[in-house]
């Protein structure tokens, strides 16, 4: 499904019905009032990737864990930290280890073995290269299964940004990236009791313009992780986190050019497809790398955006914002197959500004993931190695049959949710959150929910 069926399913049929007349007066001027938002149509040359290598030798948090009692598989060679810091000399870009000559547990190892360097990594070897220097050692990511055979694994951690900003290395984190005719920018600034986020997504071209803006914190909080193992098989998992609280402020512009060709203007329909196309934008987020007894835990935050722009009027602009607050409990719990959610979210919505300037038809819909938390393995996690989510969605749709139509009307939609997970499933940004939602039904579940509808700019809203 590429989106709600709620909001976008019936914008064809909106976009052809006729209801009451708008105030032309309450139109846009043509421009982003929001000069920040501003997007020249000549694209985003001379952009590049840029943000710091991701490859942490210790955890800057306290160390949380409560219980590690666990069983190790037979043949998984386990490492103490004092031996790793000992001889390990660098953690190359491409995620490689040099180890030092003296470093015989390294020797010793051989392809396919499964090596847990304690507090830094856990790995499939690759390959052991014994250089003039010492040995260069070729991992690629493992399970945790892989070594564990039965264990329970337990931790509280105060997710704590004024421990972060003391860490010189993590001070700030500031990206900025060129992916498929799009320019991404994400800047993260720890502060004493929160953290600071700003992102925003353009696209310049022939056919418009498009720009949008996710502003917003993130406070300290504080995370549980609990695992129990058996047989090889993660059994149970669960992952809260509590005293949350933050916001974000959603802007977005759009504008479709006199060359305009209805179907044609850029999209992005699934922000964690993109992430899954673009190694460097999969890098650009924050990270707090976190230790649950010997195993590395990474809890990255990260901001996403997806859109779907459909003019069939040319010159249209379409341009606004909102202001979302959340504070509470969020999480899940997943036990005997199924997935429950787990605490309680209060989101708030602050009204602002929405304006459409098109003469025809015209429907559009913008989401953001602001903020996104993700549990994985290892500094710094694999793709594939998630464990958990949790995620809070904002969306914007609006659907108009254009001022010059008989019987103008306008819809808007905002839709908002808070979702959990043991692992991110779910392609399309837009697609499940204003559905109902049975807990254990799926690996996703949903913690908070609300869709609201009403007509905009001064006129009625669409029948359908």
């Amino acid at each position: 499904m590429r989106m709600s069926a709620l909001v976008i399913g019936s914008f064809a049929a909106l976009l052809l019905a006729s209801c009451g007349r708008r105030n032309s007066s309450d139109l846009p001027p043509g421009g982003p009032r929001d000069p920040d938002l501003s997007v020249q149509s000549g694209g985003y040359p001379d952009k590049h990737f840029s943000g710091p290598v991701y490859v942490p030798r210790f955890s800057p948090m306290e160390n949380g864990t409560t219980v590690y009692d666990v069983t190790y598989k037979d043949g998984v060679t386990v490492i103490s930290k004092k031996d790793t810091m000992q001889h390990l000399v660098s953690i190359q870009r491409n995620g490689n280890y040099m180890f030092d000559s003296s470093a015989s547990q390294i020797a010793a190892l051989k392809p396919g073995d499964v090596v847990l360097f304690s507090g830094l990594a856990l790995c499939t070897v690759v390959d052991v290269k014994d250089t003039d220097t010492g040995y260069l050692l070729k991992t690629e990511p493992a399970k945790i299964t892989d070594a564990i055979e039965d264990g329970r694994l337990e931790g509280i951690y105060k997710i704590d940004f004024d421990r972060m900003l003391a860490t010189k290395s993590y001070s700030l984190a500031d990206f900025d990236v060129d992916f498929g005719g799009y320019n991404y920018h994400v800047k993260f600034t720890p502060r004493n009791d929160r953290i600071d986020m700003q992102a925003t997504i353009k696209y310049g071209g022939k056919q418009g313009v498009l720009a949008y803006e996710g502003v917003g914190y993130l406070s300290n909080f504080v995370s549980t992780i609990r695992m129990q193992i058996t047989d090889g098989e993660l059994t149970n998992l669960a992952f809260t986190n509590s005293n949350l609280a933050g916001q974000i402020e959603f802007k977005w512009f759009a504008v479709a050019t006199d060359t305009i060709k209805s179907g044609s203007m850029a999209e992005i329909t699934s922000w964690p497809a993109e992430l899954l196309k673009s190694a460097p934008l999969s890098r650009a987020a924050y990270h707090v790398p976190i230790l649950l007894g010997a195993m590395p835990f990474d809890l990255k935050i990260s901001l996403g955006f997806s859109f779907i722009p459909d003019f069939s009027s040319k010159n249209s602009v379409v341009e606004g914002g909102k202001l979302i607050k959340y504070s509470g409990v969020g999480g899940f719990r997943f036990a005997d197959g199924l997935t429950r959610p787990s605490g309680s979210m209060d989101v708030q919505v602050t009204a602002g500004d929405s304006r459409v300037m098109a003469a025809g038809p015209v429907g559009f819909t913008a989401a953001t993931e602001a903020p996104r938390l993700d549990l994985a393995m290892n500094w710094p996690p694999a793709t594939s190695q998630g464990a958990g989510y949790l995620n809070f969605i904002t969306s914007y749709g609006i659907v108009t049959n254009g001022r010059v139509n008989p019987s103008p009307c306008q819809t808007n939609v905002m839709a908002f949710s808070v979702s959990a997970g043991p692992a991110y499933t779910s392609p399309n940004s837009f697609a499940t959150w204003v559905e109902p939602a049975t807990a254990g039904v799926s690996s996703s579940v949903s913690l908070w929910q609300k869709t609201f509808r009403a007509a905009g700019g001064g006129s009625v809203m669409c029948p359908g």
